[in-house]
């Protein structure tokens, strides 16, 4: 993220330019692939123009079989400027079967074609590994040079900036280097037409040149993380980085570790002491600062600061923080309601106080309330409560059956006996 948002222009580098074969050379020189004379004419073109090298990001692996004068052309030319020409090779992987009829796997070596092999000083290869040095299949590291069958060699990309002044014993064999790139337009460049058309090298005097297909056809594609990129123009950006000593640095692992605890127990001491809205914008804004870090440390200083595990360590220990808090505060009002509760058996205590009082009416209300309390009566008590209810009811019974019978004319001795009656 940092690489694609460095947005300044960049001056074209001062020691490494390019030549691009695109659709409109393969019209012109084709079909591909070209005749070796093309390249050789290149080779003359580059070096009588005093480039300080050429390197051809080309596998030529096998002799032309119909235009055969083609080879002998490019051989002369390499042959009159070996020491600073570079022609790649590939390592493949091979099962054979070996003495005893089991299956091996073997690394080999493959191309130039012989001829071209055998006259050339310098040569490189051009694999870029994946797998564990770069899983998601996105080129942003590989090895300056790797050890083979108890042979160091150097990739392609070193061996060219050996012509430019690179000391291949600088860099360890199978040292992992991440690749700081160049934005686009970095480097000086050519089509193949206009240096074959006549004119001249102009930009690409005094520098190590790299030629390659940029032409889709070609398929000469490579995924890195500022994007699809051709691969002559990954090779320029590594031969660069070794002529400058500019590299990606990344933080040692034991250096990341301090880092995501450190900004894990500030995270966490935010959630456990502050409120938790508080705690939760420091969290966002704690996160939005890191990102930002990383991309100015990317863009102004190329640090790759790691991202993910900070930020896993600032969401994580924050939410478990938050979440225990939570917790915390739901058990507190639990235990708050359930003390606020009133138990059945001081309902059943209110009942039979108002029943001495003869106030049914509010002690059946206090019955009701007995029954319906999470606080639950047990043993004696609920044979207590039955009985209390069955007695109101009695009672509200009598009560009711008395007001039916009572009297019209207030005052009258019928009157009186109905109160007596009701006191009784």
């Amino acid at each position: 993220l940092g690489q694609r948002l460095r947005s300044e222009p960049e001056r074209p580098h001062s020691k490494v330019g390019l030549v691009l074969i695109d659709e409109r050379d393969v019209q012109l020189y084709g079909p591909w692939p070209f005749s070796r004379a093309v390249y050789a004419k290149l080779v003359d073109k580059l070096m009588a123009g005093k480039a300080a090298g050429v390197g051809f990001d080309v596998l030529l692996l096998d002799p032309s079989k119909d235009r055969p004068e083609g080879d002998d052309k490019l051989v002369a030319a390499v042959e009159r400027n070996v020491a600073n020409v570079v022609f790649p090779f590939e390592f493949e992987k091979r099962r054979e079967l070996d003495g005893t009829a089991s299956v091996i796997e073997k690394t080999v070596v493959i191309g130039p074609f012989s001829k071209l092999f055998d006259v050339l000083a310098l040569t490189g290869y051009v694999n870029i590994p994946l797998g564990k040095t770069n899983p998601d299949g996105v080129l942003r590291r590989t090895f300056l040079r790797q050890n083979l069958d108890d042979k160091t060699h150097p990739s392609f990309a070193l061996a060219l900036a050996e012509i430019g002044g690179a000391t291949p014993e600088d860099f360890p064999a199978d040292e992992v280097n991440t690749i700081y790139f160049r934005r686009g337009e970095a480097f000086s460049s050519l089509h193949l037409r206009d240096l074959l058309d006549g004119a001249g090298i102009g930009p690409l005097a005094n520098k190590v040149v790299l030629v390659g297909a940029k032409a889709e056809a070609l398929m000469d594609v490579k995924i890195t993380p500022v994007g699809p990129m051709p691969g002559v123009e990954l090779n320029a950006n590594l031969v660069a980085s070794i002529l400058d000593g500019q590299w990606i640095r990344v933080l040692p692992s034991h250096k990341v570790a301090i880092l995501v605890i450190l900004i894990g127990l500030f995270i966490l001491v935010c959630a456990f002491f502050l409120p938790p809205f508080i705690a939760i914008v420091i969290c966002v804004v704690t996160t939005i600062v890191w990102i930002l870090l990383s991309v100015l440390a990317m863009k102004w200083g190329a640090l790759s600061l790691p991202v993910i595990a900070p930020l896993l360590a600032a969401t994580g220990s924050s939410t478990a923080i938050l979440l225990a808090r939570a917790r915390a505060a739901a058990a507190a009002a639990a235990a708050r309601a359930e003390e606020e509760i009133v138990p059945a058996e001081q309902y059943l205590e209110e009942a039979i106080a108002l029943k001495e009082e003869k106030e049914y009416e509010e002690a059946l209300v206090m019955i009701q309330h007995a029954e319906t309390s999470p606080k639950k009566l047990e043993g004696d008590d609920v044979y207590r409560l039955a009985t209390l209810r069955s007695e109101i009811l009695a009672r509200l019974g009598e009560s009711r059956l008395l007001e039916m019978s009572m009297p019209a004319t207030e005052g009258s001795p019928l009157e009186l006996l109905y109160q007596l009656a009701i006191v009784l």
